[in-house]
């Protein structure tokens, strides 16, 4: 269904049947939009219930998180993207309204963010940050760097890592209609 997460095969193709299933009442899974996994964890956001939920890699079934970032303190309305930073021990998460979070990659409960940066919900012109609508999150630990998809500006936006926003340090295939 809607409310799960789906663990395939690697080499699986076509209509195989899922490994294993996360799903049901307990699992914290309501609305899932993006997920990633570190080491042993499947980090998952779940857009309906504004939450990071956290499950074991081998979890399945109607199985309660191991953790749960949720609640008003942690700003995660309606996440659509997540990465984790295992260097630097964050989650950095995303959300509809253009916003970009990061949390302690330990963090359980309603717990605040460590950082921010605040992107425009609305007009291209409107924010140094160039956030519009973020759709996917990436961490370049190479170059010490956080990647965004912003769908509203049509590009590539990329900060340091330790960035609050504005400006960023490059834009990539901005399309103006």
């Amino acid at each position: 269904g809607s409310n799960a997460l789906t663990v395939y095969g690697r080499t699986d193709q076509s209509s195989a049947a899922p490994v294993r299933t996360i799903s049901g009442p307990d699992s914290g899974i309501n609305g899932p939009y993006d997920v990633a996994v570190a080491g042993s964890e499947i980090f998952a956001v779940n857009y309906t219930n504004s939450s990071v939920t956290v499950h074991g890699t081998t979890a399945t079934g109607n199985v309660t998180p191991t953790r749960e970032i949720r609640g008003a303190s942690t700003g995660l309305g309606g996440p659509t993207g997540i990465a984790v930073d295992t260097t630097h021990s964050e989650i950095v998460t995303v959300n509809a309204y253009a916003n970009i979070y990061w949390h302690g990659i330990s963090a359980n409960g309603n717990v605040a963010y460590t950082r921010l940066i605040t992107g425009c919900e609305n007009s291209a012109g409107c924010c140094p940050a160039n956030l519009h609508s973020p759709k996917g999150v990436a961490i370049d630990m190479a170059n010490d760097t956080a990647i965004y998809a912003s769908a509203g500006s049509n590009s590539i936006v990329v900060h340091q890592r330790l960035s609050t926003g504005s400006p960023p340090t490059r834009m990539t295939n901005v399309i103006q209609p």
